[in-house]
């Protein structure tokens, strides 16, 4: 496949989050979803690094799919919705070391 250079380019991506187990102590569970990522540019990105974890993920995290509310229906992305997951560290993880992983190259197993 030829290389082509296109900007902005976004892509979809597996996001894995692991979890504290609510039944078994010290047992994690994973739960997934699909993430649509910005490609940044190195300085872009380690400028963002530099503003913060919720500046990077507000700016390379565009979309998802796959994301659900208590009930069970489907949390559409936009703002508010990111805002209500920014508080937490093992979501903040999870997108960011998706990312990465994007970046090296490295394919990622189903989730």
């Amino acid at each position: 496949m030829q290389f082509r250079l296109c900007e902005p380019f976004e892509f979809w991506w597996p996001v894995r989050v692991l979890l504290p187990d609510p039944d078994r102590p010290g047992q994690v569970t994973a739960q997934g979803f699909e993430a649509r990522f910005l490609l940044v540019g190195k300085d872009r990105l380690a400028e963002l690094e530099g503003q913060g974890e919720e500046s990077l993920l507000c700016e390379i995290l565009r979309d998802w799919r796959g994301v659900s509310g208590p009930d069970g229906d489907e949390v559409p992305f936009g703002p508010e919705a990111l805002e209500q997951c920014l508080p937490f560290a093992h979501f903040k993880v999870a997108v960011y070391r998706a990312y990465l992983t994007a970046l090296n190259g490295q394919a990622s197993a189903k989730n």
